[in-house]
């Protein structure tokens, strides 16, 4: 894999912005008939990198040389010898300025520079893995810039970020005379060693972060939040979501998918996992909240109650463990866990005796799986309270004016009173992860309305640009934790891609699956080869609607599937013109050939 700066200009006009909406990148010269590039260009290979990039001078007299780093990505697809398909990669710091690097070619070889270093460590994640240990303990509670003003000192650079935070702790704390991180694993042995800043910063995590000391969480939740796997169909999106999943919620995963998705199993029962598929019909109030129709089942009467969504309730999850971590000691239950032990006591008949501020006696108990009963000290049970409303009230959710809240919040203080155990262990940070398949499928900004906002990292509870809205029932102070995680699979085929704006994508980055042709029948992976090479063909070169290996993988003859899976596929990819469908199978081993009297397909080997 090689790395290339190229520029980003076509004539005199900047195209990066057309570039990066239109994940491409072409040779201007090439494209205007000059060749002056052609032999480097046809050096570069699918799976390389591209910095795109512009070179000028600064400063004084322009004294100062620099290189603008405009956009990363990764290619995809070689259309011509000139021009690509970039799956660019999403980093919030650029623009960014690398000073005494200049690169004034239209494209050439990546030098050993800091322009580089970063890119392999956006690509590659290429940065020592112990300041990288250091840097996920000081970023939970101070921001880039106050790490390296108050940790690193006169060593702060001008600017924030991930990458160049952590270039300034692995050589301020590593390399400047800086002795132990490169040789100790542990807190206890670091603080046996550190002296000035560093052992600030070591306090710092022992602080705030003690449960964060093994490199593994910091991998996992250093991942990206919001991922997109994307490809034709069949080349295992929606499996690998689960092997993905599973490794992001625990730690590690298993080269046995079957035993991944045992795993996955268990997770999706603890609520630490969820999956939905989207449609057409799927919108705001079945992802996030709305209201349902509801028939008591004795009165026969409809009432309308609140719904919360997939999104809320594993959002609520996420939220509930992340706070519940920060405590020094006990676990903190959720409300939710609390309003379900207080109706499991109360169906198994226990009757909770409570006091109104002024003293006043009454009690309550099981009237339902949506209401408790309310008695008062002289027997009346003229009153309910629902669960609904009690959950809201100790959420913080909503006030009770009423004359009815002498009665309400008792309960409420005593579902509080039971929350935290002080015998409880401490409670561990959780990743929850919400798989989203088929999410080109649904009206994107009809479904996800305010909270594609909320998705960016650095806009979740917490975090540096921490948002928080008012959701349209009326729920005050709504937030997105930073330990929920997406999932989205996206069929590339499907005509339903146009759904997916600008307002997506630069919010998720997008990991391509297509074809791979190994691990099954020798005879089917020839096969798929040529179809799939006749396809990009006739698809004026497009990796959009290649065959999955997934369709040759059941163990079903092979004429079988081309029959029922294969050449349907390809009948809906061409509009119905047999013709086609047929010249595709030319150079293959197979003869298929439309029955225009039997108005079937006749399929054979040669």
């Amino acid at each position: 894999m090689n790395y290339w700066a190229v520029g980003a200009t076509h004539g005199e006009t900047d195209v990066s912005k057309d570039f990066l909406d239109k994940n491409i990148w072409y040779d201007g010269y090439a494209e205007d008939g000059d060749e002056r590039n052609k032999s480097i260009l046809e050096e570069v290979e699918v799976g390389d990198i591209i910095l795109m990039k512009s070179s000028s001078t600064k400063g004084p007299s322009h004294s100062i040389t620099f290189t603008k780093l405009k956009g990363i990505g990764k290619i995809i697809e070689k259309v011509e010898y000139y021009s690509f398909k970039i799956q660019w990669t999403k980093i919030k710091e650029l623009p960014l300025d690398f000073d005494g690097i200049s690169y004034r070619k239209t494209i050439e070889i990546l030098r050993e520079d800091e322009m580089l270093d970063y890119a392999k460590f956006v690509m590659e994640k290429e940065i020592p893995k112990e300041a990288r240990v250091i840097y996920s303990f000081l970023v939970k509670s101070m921001s880039h810039r106050k790490i390296q003003v108050e940790v690193l000192g006169e060593e702060a650079p001008p600017r924030g970020g991930g990458f160049l935070t952590m270039t300034i702790l692995h050589n301020y704390e590593i390399k400047a005379d800086k002795k132990g991180v490169l040789k100790h694993s542990t807190l206890e042995n670091e603080f046996k060693i550190a002296t000035g800043k560093y052992l600030e910063a070591l306090q710092i995590i022992k602080r705030y972060y003690p449960e964060l000391t093994s490199n593994e969480t910091f991998q996992i939740t250093n991942m990206s939040k919001n991922i997109i796997l994307y490809g034709p169909p069949g080349t295992g999106k929606t499996y690998e979501s689960i092997d993905y999943a599973v490794k992001i919620a625990t730690g590690t995963s298993s080269d046995e998918h079957s035993e991944n998705k045992y795993v996955f199993d268990e997770l999706r029962t603890q609520g630490q996992i969820e999956f939905v598929t989207f449609h057409q019909n799927y919108c705001y109030e079945d992802f996030m909240v709305g209201i349902r129709p509801n028939v008591d089942e004795e009165t026969n009467t409809l009432s309308f109650k609140k719904h919360y969504g997939i999104f809320y309730q594993i959002a609520n999850n996420a939220k509930e463990n992340y706070l519940a971590s920060l405590e020094e000691k006990g676990k903190l239950m959720s409300v939710q866990e609390l309003v379900n032990d207080l109706l499991e006591k109360l169906r198994n008949g226990e009757i909770i005796n409570l006091k109104t501020p002024t003293n006043v006696p009454f009690s309550i108990k099981y009237l339902s799986e949506y209401t408790i009963q309310l008695v008062y000290s002289n027997g009346s049970e003229n009153n309910t309270l629902s669960v609904d409303t009690l959950t809201d009230l100790t959420e913080g959710k909503r006030e009770y004016k009423s004359s009815l809240r002498s009665y309400f919040y008792p309960v409420k203080d005593y579902l509080l009173s039971k929350r935290l155990d002080e015998k409880g262990e401490k409670v561990k940070l959780k990743n929850y992860v919400l798989i989203i398949d088929e999410i080109n499928r649904a009206n994107i900004s009809k479904v996800f309305g305010e909270l594609i906002t909320l998705l960016e990292d650095d806009k979740r509870l917490d975090e540096e640009n921490e948002l928080k809205i008012t959701l349209p029932n009326g729920e005050k102070e709504f937030g997105v934790p930073p330990n929920l995680f997406i999932i989205g699979t996206m069929n590339t085929a499907d005509k339903s891609i146009a759904l997916i704006d600008i307002a997506l994508r630069r919010r998720f980055e997008f990991i391509g699956f297509y074809p791979k042709y190994e691990g099954f029948n020798s005879d089917a992976i020839t096969l798929l080869q040529k179809i799939n090479t006749a396809i990009f063909e006739a698809k004026k070169k497009s990796a959009d609607y290649l065959i999955g290996h997934a369709y040759f993988m059941n163990h079903q003859p092979i004429d079988t599937i081309l029959k029922n899976k294969v050449v349907p596929l390809l009948m809906e990819y061409f509009s119905g013109k047999t013709e086609i469908v047929t010249g595709i199978f030319d150079g293959t081993d197979w003869n298929v050939n439309y029955n225009f009297n039997t108005y079937s397909w006749d399929i054979s080997k040669k």
